[in-house]
């Protein structure tokens, strides 16, 4: 979601709010997202309204109309988009940026923790929200299965190992931690 862009300003305007920031295996999330570009680049294709639509609901995220985020001040190179190595770079951009604007207002998740184990990372996340009725979020925990993990991709050494090291970063802020929850 483009909002991991906009953090400083979600906090200034809703001051109270605390903000929830899902982090993934950045090689099944790059997968993921190569996918759906290339899913979006098929129906546009044939279908300019497709096309159109996206455009016009401000949606750039994928397909023809791709409008990447410059979290480093560089825009990536959209002809790359169908390519692994693309998705995997704009990932490490991404959250990077995540890592270093975050305040103690975000609250990051493990999607692949929270999907192995959703009771015990719902209720520490509903914990954290401080929920007046956490047995809702809770009783989602059952539509939730263990995610495939993600094939390691082609990609260069210093990337992958990159890619690694903010990957654990971001896991080591993700709930449930002792000193924001109490399991």
């Amino acid at each position: 979601n483009t909002n991991v862009a906009r953090l400083g300003l979600l906090e200034r305007l809703f001051p109270d709010a605390l903000i929830v920031v899902p982090i993934r295996d950045p090689w099944a999330q790059a997968a993921s997202l190569l996918r759906q570009h290339l899913r979006f680049l098929d129906v546009q294709k044939d279908a300019a309204f497709a096309q159109r639509y996206m455009r016009d609901l401000g949606h750039f995220e994928f397909g023809e109309a791709l409008r990447p985020i410059a979290f480093d001040g560089r825009v990536p190179e959209t002809l790359l988009a169908s390519e692994m190595d693309y998705w995997l770079q704009y990932w490490e951009a991404g959250y990077s940026h995540v890592l270093a604007e975050a305040s103690d207002k975000v609250i990051f998740v493990d999607h692949d923790a929270l999907s192995a184990d959703p009771e015990a990372h719902l209720t520490a996340l509903s914990v954290a929200l401080g929920l007046a009725t956490p047995e809702t979020l809770i009783a989602a925990a059952k539509r939730y299965r263990p995610s495939p993990p993600g094939s390691r991709a082609a990609t260069t050494p210093a990337l992958a190992r990159r890619l690694a090291e903010l990957h654990r970063a971001l896991k080591a802020r993700c709930l449930p931690r002792s000193e924001r929850v109490a399991l």
